[in-house]
């Protein structure tokens, strides 16, 4: 079972598939570095949409002390994780964050993000009054080949677009050639035009866990 999130989140999602029975194989695709992001403004709030940029929280205590609104569960738990004050999470994507925002309607927001996003949130909040600017506080470089690997592969998790175009481009032997994926979203199964995927019934880890033991029993892929 490959994990292809990077570190240090791939170590705990191995974790989680050893517990659940299964032989976990860790092959970040991608490694995150650190970007310098002055902010342009003293925001209302402060939106997060990975678990990668609620890390980069820790370097901004004035953001910090601000509400913050995150995507999902594990977005918010990093963010709790160093100090901030989380107000509200939101259960889908960008587009149902942006919602949840404009509901609260903070004059201003910052949203802080890597180098690649998936939707455009700062364009949504405009769009709704409220005045918004995207601060890139890190970047995701792509990491090395897929390592040689003897025997076959259960599956493949994929939690981007982007992990999951630098997969299809590097997966040309076996067994990496015809491993199943399973994706954390519709768009992360769009890169994977010529391969079996799985999708998760919604943009999160626990629901793609879910997606994995279903394949794993038998379930069909979708």
């Amino acid at each position: 079972m490959v994990v292809t999130r990077p570190q240090p989140f791939a170590d705990g999602t191995a974790a989680l598939l050893s517990a659940r029975g299964y032989r976990p194989l860790v092959v970040p695709l991608l490694r995150k570095t650190a970007r310098d992001a002055p902010v342009p403004f003293e925001p209302d709030a402060v939106a997060v949409t990975s678990r990668a940029g609620a890390a980069e929280l820790a370097r901004f205590p004035e953001l910090r002390r601000r509400p913050v609104f995150t995507v999902g569960e594990a977005t918010a738990k990093a963010a709790r994780e160093v100090g901030a004050d989380v107000i509200a999470v939101g259960t889908g994507g960008v587009d149902a964050l942006a919602e949840l925002i404009v509901a609260h309607a903070p004059g201003s927001v910052i949203h802080l993000s890597g180098e690649d996003q998936a939707g455009d949130l700062v364009g949504t909040l405009r769009g709704a009054g409220l005045s918004a600017e995207r601060v890139v506080v890190y970047a995701m470089e792509p990491v090395g080949e897929l390592p040689d690997v003897s025997g076959s592969l259960l599956a493949v998790l994929l939690y981007s677009p982007r992990t999951a175009r630098l997969f299809d481009e590097r997966a040309r032997t076996a067994p990496w050639k015809t491993a199943p994926a399973i994706a954390m979203s519709t768009e992360v199964a769009a890169a994977l035009p010529d391969r079996e995927v799985s999708v998760a019934a919604r943009p999160d880890e626990a629901s793609l866990l879910t997606a994995l033991d279903a394949f794993a029993t038998g379930g069909a892929l979708t």
